[in-house]
């Protein structure tokens, strides 16, 4: 009856590998058994109402593990869900010695309804084989949760952490989210180019490629925004979005400034003023927060409770987001409005200044009841040269506060007409070079123009807000890269 040990793993990952057993995740597996288990919950015998559907593999990571004598108990995950599995191994004998907390599992058995696990399934286990130990004595563990600055020392391992596979999993449906209301409003989702020779925002703040001007025999970027290039289609299809990445060369070590970070960009002819762009832009993000909000609840309702997030405040004000209208407010009377609070400021607001700080937007959107404002109407001067003019040295723009955050989304209504445009260049002052590079973008306005406007959506913050003002942005995203911080 004995068996080598090196026989017995290879004959129960024959098992595990092969056979009827159906291979299904944890998302899908309590997706498909939902019905059966409504039914169960206030029964006495939990097994009625309970259809088994043969045996099922699955591979996951151990949360927990509780051996005794006869049998062993083991908390699986696999990330497609906040839930775990309960796995039954009996006898104990069955389950190997190395087996821990995050060692990998492949585990063939059959489900079943049960009041003993948390989440009132539990599968008990046939075969069991371990696809990938977990270093003990490293000292890393991540079956529990660990504080952010510990967790970023080792970015590839977070994805085991549970709150930031809430996090992947909450990206996931606002992504979906936003482009499902797209969707529907008949926007076709366009790509652009990661690669350019054109600075959008005039700042200079690019990465510049080492060999571009041999290589292209020009100079090329790393795109800081795709909005030239989705004008172009956007006159010609109307209505186009892209979802995609964006890159800025900003000297920044703040919890809000990434150099490689995600936006949403749309281009539209239907939005051709301030108020259809605010108006669309509110739609918007109430349609995805909701959409998100029953996609998601049990992956925002931790996130927002999260130790590092302020809790109370970011619940009312998501609430805020979708119950209320955003406020509106002109740059000047925004000013204003500052100017009257008695709160002091690092850099106080005076009536000669072309934009707001981070500290003025936060103090704004208090001054606003914690509700998300709208401010329009900014100087020319500190727009970029597309914008188009709602009045004489006021530009046809608008960036979104949201509370705990700041600056979300900014946008325009950009100038159609070819004489303006120029005119607009020239008071930028934009280098020659610059403007010969832009002689497509300028050849637009030759060609059948249209009024148009769009608006750039900061993924990355506006999941911040989501989440908890308070938590910086690198916990949000997979493999952040910023100021002196590109370790893999």
């Amino acid at each position: 009856h004995f068996k080598p040990a090196p026989l017995l793993a290879a004959i129960v990952w024959r098992r595990c590998f092969s056979g009827s057993s159906r291979r299904v995740c944890l998302k899908q597996t309590f997706i498909e058994h939902s019905s059966q288990l409504a039914n169960c919950e206030n029964r006495a015998d939990t097994q009625e109402g309970f259809e088994e559907t043969g045996e099922v593999s699955l591979v996951g990571w151990v949360r927990s593990l509780r051996r005794q004598k006869k049998v062993s108990f083991i908390e699986l995950g696999d990330g497609t869900t906040h839930k775990t599995l309960q796995i039954v191994v009996s006898p104990s004998e069955l389950l190997p010695a190395d087996v821990s907390a995050d060692t990998c599992l492949r585990v063939v058995g059959r489900l079943s309804a049960t009041d003993r696990a948390a989440n009132g399934l539990e599968l008990r286990a046939s075969s069991l084989a371990v696809t990938g130990p977990a270093d003990r004595a490293s000292g890393l563990s991540f079956h529990h949760e660990q504080r952010p600055d510990t967790a970023r020392q080792s970015p590839h391992l977070r994805p085991r952490l549970a709150g930031f596979q809430a996090v992947c999993r909450l990206r996931a449906a606002l992504n979906r989210a936003l482009r499902s209301a797209l969707d529907e409003r008949h926007y076709l989702e366009v790509e652009a180019p990661v690669l350019t020779s054109n600075d959008c925002e005039g700042a200079g703040e690019t990465f510049r490629l080492a060999d571009s001007e041999s290589f292209f025999r020009s100079p090329v970027h790393l795109t800081v925004s795709s909005q030239l290039h989705l004008e172009a289609l956007a006159l010609g299809l109307s209505r186009v979005y892209c979802l995609g990445r964006a890159f800025r060369a900003e000297k920044s070590l703040t919890t809000y400034h990434l150099a490689e970070f995600s936006m949403l960009e749309a281009e539209a002819t239907e939005l051709d003023s301030t108020d259809a762009l605010c108006n669309h832009v509110e739609w918007l993000l109430k349609t995805a927060v909701n959409c998100v909000i029953s996609q998601c609840p049990e992956d925002l309702s931790k996130l927002a409770n999260h130790e590092d997030s302020d809790s109370g405040n970011n619940l009312s004000a998501i609430e805020n987001l979708l119950s209320k209208s955003f406020a509106r407010l002109t740059f000047a009377d925004a000013v204003k409005a500052l100017m009257e609070k008695t709160s002091e400021f690092k850099v106080p607001p005076t009536m000669g200044m072309s934009d707001l700080r981070r500290e003025h937007e936060l103090a704004l959107v208090q001054l606003c009841d914690n509700i998300p404002v709208f401010v329009t109407d900014f100087p020319v001067k500190s727009r970029p040269f597309y914008c188009a003019e709602s009045s004489p040295g006021l530009s046809a723009s608008f960036d979104l506060l949201l509370p705990g955050v700041g600056e979300v989304l900014g946008g325009s209504v950009r100038e159609s007409d070819s004489t303006r445009l120029n005119q607009s260049i020239k008071r930028h002052q934009l280098l020659e070079s610059s403007v010969e590079r832009l002689h497509w973008y300028l050849e637009l306005r030759r060609f059948g123009s249209a009024p148009h406007g769009g608006y750039g959506l900061g993924v990355d913050r506006f999941l911040r807000f989501l989440v908890g003002g308070s938590t910086s942005v690198k916990e949000l995203v997979p493999f952040p890269r910023s100021f002196h911080h590109c370790p893999s």
